[in-house]
């Protein structure tokens, strides 16, 4: 690491790397499927690192998670998101889990979104003759900022 790198302190990282392929599992391409993958988690695990390795030598600092809804239940024509994001859940389990082992006081939380009202549907990679929408319920941008905004102010896993 640079001495400039090493200089930079992070208070708040907010972590919420996304990558899809709306289609079949058999339809999409292996290294489409790849690619979501590697955005998706690995994206979300070196966010993590590059934050913690400021926040832990100072003892203090906050990583929030942003996940998904699907995290916690697959759905169809998005196999390689609902895996990583699932991934994602369990690795920041983990990582909580190695801070609390050190009584460190660096703090993750993770937000599960439900479906949101994003430019997500209309620049994700389809392979659906129509374009793809949110599940309903679905909620407007402001209102997960207003959960994010809320877990910046009272911490919790």
């Amino acid at each position: 690491m640079s001495p400039q790198a090493a200089a930079v302190t992070i208070e708040l990282w907010v972590n919420g790397p996304i990558g899809a392929v709306h289609g079949e599992f058999l339809d999409v391409d292996p290294a489409d499927f790849e690619r979501v993958t590697d955005v998706t988690y690995h994206g979300l695990v070196n966010g993590t690192r590059a934050a913690l390795a400021r926040m832990v030598r100072r003892d203090r600092g906050h990583v929030i998670q942003i996940s998904s809804a699907l995290a916690h239940r697959g759905i169809p024509l998005l196999s390689s998101y609902c895996a990583a994001k699932a991934a994602g859940r369990i690795f920041t389990e983990s990582v909580t889990t190695e801070l609390l082992h050190h009584h460190s006081k660096v703090k993750i939380s993770q937000i599960d979104m439900p479906a949101l009202d994003t430019p997500f549907y209309s620049w994700a990679k389809s392979l659906m003759p129509w374009r793809a929408r949110p599940v309903p319920i679905v909620f407007e941008p402001e209102t997960a900022a207003r959960v994010v905004m809320t877990v910046v102010r009272h911490p919790r896993r």
